[in-house]
């Protein structure tokens, strides 16, 4: 006998950013999938909160150069003129 469980929840959705690669040592590729076309600003953000990076752009890919980050775990915000998006990114250092 099978038993299924409706959980209410929907398939998530995709996420319209990418982060790779992850973990990351020296350059960071943002890929933003889904928002093509918009003017997007992003934020960089240690764990404790401090902003490392920001910038604005059009673009569908941006390379962040993270040669200068302590190895530690970074938040990327994302903002467009209709969406929010979150992904985090693991910094290791490059030996």
């Amino acid at each position: 006998m099978k038993y299924d469980f409706p959980t209410g929840m929907n398939k998530p959705e995709e996420s319209g950013l990418s982060l790779y690669p992850n973990p990351v040592k020296t350059n960071l590729t943002i890929h933003f999938n889904n928002i093509a076309g918009q003017s997007k600003f992003f934020e960089v953000y240690d764990i404790q909160g401090k902003l490392m990076a920001a910038s604005k752009t059009s673009e569908d890919i941006k390379n962040l150069n993270t040669e200068e980050y302590p190895s530690g775990i970074y938040i990327v915000k994302v903002r467009t003129e209709k969406s929010n998006y979150i992904a985090r990114f693991i910094k290791i250092i490059s030996r």
